[in-house]
């Protein structure tokens, strides 16, 4: 509120604040008190003698105020570099994985289920259902002193 009283003391409201201002006077008399207080303050300090300044002071004022001009520039120029590599970072990332599901799909189709592999290369694993069957390697023995192995050999032969 205070900083209403100061803008309206030196003119710097515009209309609709201006009223407002005035109304919220005209009904608060400590309101009043203090637009007063604030008008004297004013009146005072416009009595007081204004310093005279060098011109030396007033270029490296000056010179500051540029200065810290440029650094406000500067500083967003790290911002920027920050979004810039933050969007590089996401497009090698978003790469790198199109990539992997690409070569994973590609290569799933070039390879071969391994106990496909198995069951092609080693003849004893195609027929592991009918080994398992025969129980122990006694029982192999036997057919083959009975000359049950020999016969189906010579059978499967021709």
């Amino acid at each position: 509120m205070r900083e209403n009283l100061v803008a309206y003391l030196d003119g710097e409201l515009d209309e609709a604040a201006t009223q407002k201002i005035e109304q919220t006077l005209a009904e608060n008399s400590d309101v009043r008190g203090e637009v007063e207080s604030l008008a004297r303050t004013f009146e005072m300090l416009d009595e007081l003698p204004r310093p005279e300044v060098s011109e030396e002071f007033t270029e490296r004022t000056l010179s500051t105020i540029q200065v810290s001009g440029h650094s406000a520039a500067d500083s967003d120029e790290p911002q920027r570099r920050r979004v810039d590599n933050r969007l590089l970072i996401a497009g090698w990332v978003v790469g790198l994985a199109l990539s992997v599901v690409l070569g994973v799909s590609i290569g799933g189709r070039f390879s071969r289920d391994d106990s496909t592999r198995l069951v092609e290369e080693f003849p004893v694993v195609k027929d592991l259902d009918i080994y398992t069957e025969i129980g122990s390697i006694e029982y192999l023995q036997k057919l083959e002193t009975d000359g049950v192995l020999n016969d189906n050999q010579q059978t499967q032969k021709p």
